[in-house]
């Protein structure tokens, strides 16, 4: 069974709400940024197959931890194609907070479409609105361990459409813990 909230983003969630996923789009194309795992995982293959001709590229090479010069090229490469017209209405973000945190960085476009304005924009730390943006959809695949305190920290911006779907044990990747004995 699932279930559905909205406030202020809407948010998916319950065995088989990754199946909504289509609908969600409504007819626009996505971009996917996931875990290079996601593809061993058949994470990618289902999305492939739920969204086919929707899905315009998939980024499954996001490292735990992306710095500055990783984000860069991928930044400025998403939103040169963007500009020369293949880009995407959508970003769709399968992973933890690596791959997350990749997409909400890729949904917020300048003007000239470079990394380092962004950068210097946010190195301000006062509130800006974005040139241009993308919608988000998050598909978490881990939990965030201060999310009953903080609440979930999807995105900062109110300039876009976000969307949290989560489907459940289907998309979580079950890891040991850290502090789990190893043979």
């Amino acid at each position: 069974m699932s279930h559905e909230y909205f406030n202020p983003v809407r948010s998916v969630y319950g065995a088989g709400a990754l199946s909504s996923l289509p609908d969600l789009l409504a007819g626009r194309r996505a971009l996917l940024v996931t875990f290079p795992e996601a593809r061993a995982l058949g994470l990618v293959g289902r999305i492939e197959t739920l969204l086919g001709d929707r899905l315009a590229g998939v980024i499954d090479d996001v490292r735990p931890n992306p710095d500055v010069a990783e984000l860069k090229a991928l930044y400025e490469g998403f939103w040169r194609r963007s500009d020369q017209g293949g880009g995407v209405d959508v970003i769709v973000a399968i992973g933890g907070g690596s791959a997350i945190d990749t997409a909400k960085a890729l949904m917020v476009g300048t003007e000239s479409g470079e990394f380092d304005a962004l950068v210097t924009l946010l190195a301000t730390g006062k509130p800006f609105t974005p040139h241009r943006v993308k919608t988000l959809i998050a598909v978490p695949t881990t939990f965030p361990p201060r999310c009953d305190q903080d609440g979930p920290d999807l995105a900062k911006t109110h300039a876009a459409p976000t969307e949290a779907l989560s489907s459940g044990p289907p998309t979580t990747a079950k890891l040991p813990s850290p502090d789990s004995p190893t043979s």
